[in-house]
């Protein structure tokens, strides 16, 4: 991820390029939990950063390689192992399930390529509803479920926070 990529006034990641399964690569816009907004606005090249930067970059400002070793280095921080990065798209999805979110939307996330005739729609509803995101009143049911996600994450690392017990809130609508 680029910092351009980073829509910080409508909290927004524009992905140019996602990897699919069958067909080309794809464009995603998928909108941020107000905790991932707040995660980049407190990383430290943050002030600093230009368009083309990385987000994460490594120690000379490049991508990020060598994943072996920095997945060994956070099995032995977090007392883990045997779970790779792409496990934790499975453990979210399992996760917002488990909070009540729509598969479709889910899907939406992990900008899978399903289909609205899975939700028994056309094909053409789902390019009426591609416009759905200039309608700045509503929230976007992604984002819903991503801030939901984050809470539970939340709950999950520090047990019941500020007096705020998960249960109480209900699953999320999405």
């Amino acid at each position: 991820m680029k910092w351009g990529h980073f829509r910080e006034n409508s909290g927004i990641w524009h992905k140019p390029y996602v990897k699919t399964i069958s067909g080309p690569p794809k464009l995603q816009n998928l909108p941020l939990s107000d905790a991932a907004i707040k995660l980049l606005r407190g990383l430290p090249n943050f002030d600093t950063r230009k368009s083309d930067d990385l987000v994460f970059p490594n120690a000379e400002g490049g991508g990020l390689d060598n994943w072996q070793r920095i997945t060994g280095a956070v099995h032995r921080v977090s007392d883990t192992s045997d779970w790779h990065r792409h496990d934790l798209r499975s453990t979210a999805a399992t996760i917002m399930k488990l909070l009540g979110v729509s598969p479709r939307v889910i899907d939406e996330i992990l900008a899978h390529n399903a289909s609205n005739k899975d939700e028994g729609s056309s094909t053409a509803l789902e390019n009426y509803l591609a416009t759905t995101h200039l309608l700045e009143h509503v929230v976007d049911p992604q984002k819903v479920a991503l801030d939901t996600l984050a809470e539970a994450l939340e709950h999950i690392e520090y047990g019941q926070h500020e007096g705020r017990d998960l249960a109480s809130h209900g699953s999320a609508s999405c």
